[in-house]
């Protein structure tokens, strides 16, 4: 675990917050194997090195930053600036069950707790 590679934050663009049916969420490491899968089909030295653990991992880690990233240091400023009944607070809305269920299906904060015991 330890950040290696494009492959989680591809994954996290395909399905870290792109999915509308909650259900879907619930197969996320079944998506992740079959993408690692067709990756490892076409770079199997890549994948020597790079484990679908580690890939997995590496998407629990991007996911909480991405959330933390986006919504509290882009889109926070532009918030302040918004109406409460502008259309872009839907789009929190859903950006943020989708992380929030993406974070749960992987054990983000396992994850992250697993790391940080590595640096402390």
């Amino acid at each position: 675990m330890s950040a290696k590679g494009p492959i989680a934050m591809e994954l996290m663009a395909m399905c870290g917050y792109s999915m509308s049916n909650e259900a879907d969420y619930d197969r996320l490491p079944e998506l992740i194997e079959h993408f690692y899968n067709i990756v490892k089909a076409s770079a199997p030295d890549m994948c020597a090195q790079y484990s679908l653990a580690e890939v997995t991992d590496d998407l629990a880690i991007a996911l909480p930053l991405f959330f933390v990233s986006c919504l509290g240091i882009v889109v926070g400023p532009l918030m302040d600036t918004l109406t409460t009944d502008h259309p872009l607070w839907l789009l929190v809305v859903e950006v943020s069950w989708r992380c929030q269920k993406t974070m749960m299906v992987l054990d983000s904060h396992a994850v992250l707790q697993k790391l940080a015991a590595t640096i402390e």
